[in-house]
This record gives C-alpha cells, structure tokens and sequence, in this order.
C-alpha cells in the first residue's frame, strides 16, 4: 500500500540573460538552482521521475497550527475550507482557499453564543475535536446549530456578509441536533427536537420553505440517530436525503428520500447489520455508510437502492472504521486502523483500490504522526473533508505535541508515454541551448545566445 510525500513539487523555468541561457529551478521552498547547459540531461532524468512517481499517489501540505481552532476543516469543490476558530472569548466561523487568507463567515459578536465545550467523557474511543464539522458548499456557505445569548437554540445559513436565521426554539421546537448539512442549492438540512416530544428531520430550502423527511411521531420510527454514530443524514445537490431511523421493532434501516417524494431503502439490520448510520451521499444518489456486524467488527458500504458494495471491513484487518465519505466520482476515504498502533486517513478509488494517505509513523515537520494509544488520536477527519478532486482535508496530530489541519492532494500521475515525451523534451531543450552556446565560425565573432 502506497504512503504520500511530505514534499514540494518541483518546476523548472527556462530564462536568458546576458551571457547566460540556463534553467532555474525550484523544489518547495528551497533557494533556486541555476542549471547551466552541461547539467540539463541530469536534469531532465530528475525531473521526468519526478513526474511520474511510483512511490506515492498523494502530497500534505502543513495549513496551520490548530492550537485555537475548535474543529476540524470542510472542504469543498473549489478548495474552500471552513473552521471554527477561538480567539479573546469569542468565535468565528472562518473559511480560507487552500490555506490562503481567511474570509469570516459568521462570528459571536451578536446574538450567537460562544460554541459550548463539552466536558470530555472518558471512553475507550479517542476523543473527537469540541465541535462538529461545518460543511461548506460550492457558494461558500456553510449551517451550523448555534446557541443564543438568551439561553435558545437557532439554526443558520450563512456566507460572507449574510447570517440568515433557519429556524430557532421560539416556536414549536425544543433543541436541535448539532449536525446540520446543507446542499450547493442552499438547502439546509438539519433535526430537531419538538417540545411537544418527537424529533424530525426536515429541511429548509434557500427560499425558506421547510419540509418534514422523518418524522418518529408518526410511530414509523422511534429515533432519527443511531449509536454507531452522531452523523444521521445527509443531502445532494437534487435535495435528496439519506437518513438513518431505528425501528419498533428494534432494528435500524437507512433510507433516501428523493426530492421528488419517493423512498428508497438503502439497508437494514435484518441480515448480517446489527448497527448502521448514514455518513455521506454525492449527486449520483449513492450512499456511504458505517456498520457494525452481529458477528463483531466494522464495515463501510455504499448503497443506492440496489446491490450493497463493501468498501472495506474488518476482514481488511481494521480493528476500527470511521467517518466514511464518497464524492461524485465515486471515491470513499475514511479513518481506519487498530487500537494499539496505527490509525491513518485511507481512500478508496474505483478500479484503483485502497490507498493510504496518511497515518501513524509518518514523517512530518521535523517530528511523526504519533501513535494512537492512551485515548489519543493519530488523524482525524470529517466526512466533509472529501471533495472531487479526491483533496482531503485532515488532522495530524505528532509526537511532539504539535497538532496541524493538512490538505492531502492527489499527484498527476502522467501516463507513461507523457514521461517519456517530457524527458525528449528536456533533452531536446538542453541540445538546443548547448547549440546556441557553441561559437561561431567562418570569421564570425563568438557570442553567447542572448
């Protein structure tokens, strides 16, 4: 299984100046080389294995120190990425282009609370960042639960320069889950709490207008959340939502409902399933999911009304499976690993197999992604942090104390015949300049190409 490169891609530019035709190079942020005709062959091997490397399929990007943000990063199609970051007593909801400036999206200034902490409970699962992801959307905006400075609850859309109030406790709802979702249309998707008893899951379009998915007072369900886990449902771009439902009976089942009304059963714990939750579903309506088995151990599957498909178990050797998710291309990444030495971010491409990202061990800004043992975590991730580029956004946590948000990005690999075609042409540029340096003769005065 292949590991990613902690390192810089390298370019090569060619430049003339007087005296002088030469090629610069530069690897990450290493001061620049100037290769001089007679060292352009080399250079050409180098940088043709460059670009066709055979030892990783991905490269991490150190983004920032995560000392003050509260959890971990959403990234969406265009390399957005969205946190929650503390500073002075107050929170803002932040997001930054692959690392660039950050943009605030929404803040605790006004009528928003600070986001509460919760106490950590001591379990033998490592715990998870304060708060929950925020997803963000191709527009830039993201929902998120907030609690009120008058002791309510109230549910957000938001974007740079608009907070707009989806829905709040004046009304007939008690609480509601700290999960929400929302789509590239804007519609939010979130449950909550009536305080006359019940919970749903409904949601709420850009143009305000709510609908009721589930709902357990219709006694077809008896609870919207499964204990696998706190991701309940999800939402596409069409406005189809996948949610989990525990049944009368005992068991769980995990449906879609279309935009247009239908519902479509994805799975249930009548086979082999003792548990499972939804995580994720992309525009192509498939579903990712986790699942424990009655037999012991953990799966992740991906349905869509028909024929279920494994992604990975705990046949796969993974003692413990998590935070599944599936873009429009069909790739699945998700955290997996034991429970003594190793956890790590892997994912899973279609006709490519699974891949490691990154994970205990790996070399990391002069210190190693630690281990996981002693209630502690190695990576993290939410299953937000998956776009169609196949970009993960992710923790590193290292041995050394340090704690980092990271961008993992797939390398271009080049086919075969487009290595080839690079080195020609490097030689081929390197022929061509030694030529241009040679002197002239038949009388003419000696000059170098200008």
């Amino acid at each position: 299984m292949k590991k990613a490169l902690f390192i810089a891609p390298a370019t090569a530019v060619l430049f003339t100046r007087p005296a002088e035709t030469a090629i610069r190079l530069t690897i990450g942020l290493t001061p620049m080389l100037v290769l001089r005709p007679a060292q352009l062959v080399s250079v050409a091997v180098t940088l043709a294995a460059l670009a066709c490397p055979v030892q990783a399929d991905y490269t991490i990007t150190p983004l920032f120190d995560i000392a003050n943000f509260l959890n971990p990063g959403s990234i969406n199609n265009l390399g957005d990425i969205s946190y929650v970051i503390r500073s002075g007593g107050e929170d803002s909801i932040v997001s930054t282009r692959r690392g660039g400036p950050f943009t605030t999206i929404a803040d605790t200034s006004g009528a928003i609370a600070p986001f509460p902490i919760p106490t950590p409970v001591p379990s033998p699962v490592p715990p998870l960042p304060p708060l929950p992801p925020l997803r963000i959307n191709d527009s830039g905006a993201v929902s998120f639960r907030a609690q009120l400075d008058n002791g309510g609850q109230a549910v957000y859309s938001a974007r740079p320069g608009a907070v707009t109030p989806v829905v709040d406790t004046s009304g007939i709802f008690s609480n509601f889950h700290v999960f929400t979702n929302i789509n590239n249309a804007g519609t939010v998707l979130f449950q909550g709490t009536y305080a006359l008893g019940g919970t749903a899951v409904l949601t709420s379009s850009a143009a305000g207008i709510i609908s009721t998915i589930a709902d357990t007072r219709s006694g077809s369900y008896t609870g919207l959340v499964s204990p696998l886990s706190n991701y309940w449902g999800a939402i596409n771009t069409a406005s189809d939502v996948a949610y989990t439902a525990l049944l009368p009976g005992g068991g769980q089942a995990i449906y879609v409902k279309t935009a247009a009304g239908a519902l479509i059963p994805i799975a249930d714990t009548s086979g082999s399933f003792a548990q499972l939750a939804v995580a994720t579903m992309n525009d192509l309506g498939q579903v990712v999911f986790n699942v424990e088995y009655k037999s012991g151990g953990r799966g992740i599957y991906v349905g869509n009304g028909g024929a279920l498909t494994k992604i990975v178990d705990v046949s796969d050797g993974f003692a413990r499976l998590s935070n599944p998710s599936i873009n429009n291309k069909g790739a699945v990444s998700f955290i997996g690993g034991d429970n003594a030495t190793d956890e790590a971010i892997y994912i899973y491409v279609p006709g490519e197999g699974v891949q490691r990202v990154a994970g205990t061990g790996d070399s990391f800004l002069g210190s190693t992604v630690r281990l996981p043992p002693g209630g502690q975590r190695s990576v993290f991730y939410t299953p937000y942090a998956l776009n169609d580029l196949d970009e993960i956004v992710l923790n590193l946590y290292l041995s050394d104390g340090r704690e980092f948000s990271a961008l993992a990005q797939p390398l271009v690999v080049p086919e075969p015949a487009t290595s080839s075609l690079f080195t020609v042409g490097m030689l081929a540029l390197g022929a061509v300049v030694a030529r241009r340096r040679a002197p002239r003769k038949n009388g003419r005065r000696e000059e170098l190409a200008r």
